[in-house]
């Protein structure tokens, strides 16, 4: 429950693209009613609020896009992460899924030799 409250924030206060739904008892948790749920989906789908925050998610959704796209911001992070220090860091990750689950969709066993992972 930690980061729901900020991210309910981030979309309502910051983005603009979300309105709060607030527990009947006032309390941030609770039971919601059908009522205002109600009053807060026809804010959203006929009200003048619902119409620019239908335009803020439009160009969310597109800047979200355009940075996981190769090249794009999103892409490029990860690239920095797996190039320049990445080896140990993805390693790690793979040695300690090995470690987890132990055998992958190949049907084979796995394990990491020399800074790569080794399909058998």
């Amino acid at each position: 429950m930690a980061e729901q409250y900020l991210n309910a924030r981030l979309i309502t206060e910051e983005f603009g693209v979300g309105l709060r739904i607030r527990p009947s008892n006032g309390s941030v948790r609770g039971f919601v009613k059908s009522e205002e749920v109600e009053k807060r989906v026809r804010e959203m789908m006929d009200g003048k609020n619902g119409e620019e925050m239908r335009k803020k998610m439009k160009k969310v959704g597109e800047a979200a896009c355009a940075a996981m796209k190769e090249g794009g911001s999103s892409w490029q992070t990860l690239d920095q992460l797996i190039h320049n220090r990445g080896t140990f860091v993805v390693v790690a990750v793979v040695a300690r899924l090995c470690r987890l689950y132990g055998r992958g969709d190949w049907g084979g066993s796995c394990c990491v030799v020399e800074g790569e992972e080794k399909r058998e």
